[in-house]
């Protein structure tokens, strides 16, 4: 052990900011990236979502989250959030 620590090998992509994770839909192949507040990790449609990405791949992704959807489901989730805030 080099008395390093850990995280500072970590490489965080600069335009996710603090208190946000980012999120692949996969469609068909194609990769569709957001950036998503934690919040949604809440959100029942986004909870279903995650619940459609554990079936098809698992609990053991590495590096990116992705879920299999199209990426305008991932949008309606976001974007009804978005509209019960107001």
């Amino acid at each position: 052990m080099d008395g390093k620590d850990d995280d500072d090998d970590v490489l965080l992509d600069t335009d996710v900011k603090e208190g946000h994770f980012v999120v692949h839909t996969v469609d068909d192949g194609e990769l569709r990236r957001f950036i998503v507040e934690l919040s949604y990790l809440a959100h029942p449609g986004f909870l279903k979502l995650l619940e459609k990405a554990a079936e098809e791949f698992g609990f053991k992704q590495m590096g990116i989250l992705a879920i299999p959807c199209r990426y305008t489901d991932l949008q309606t989730v976001l974007e009804g959030k978005e509209n019960n805030k107001e």
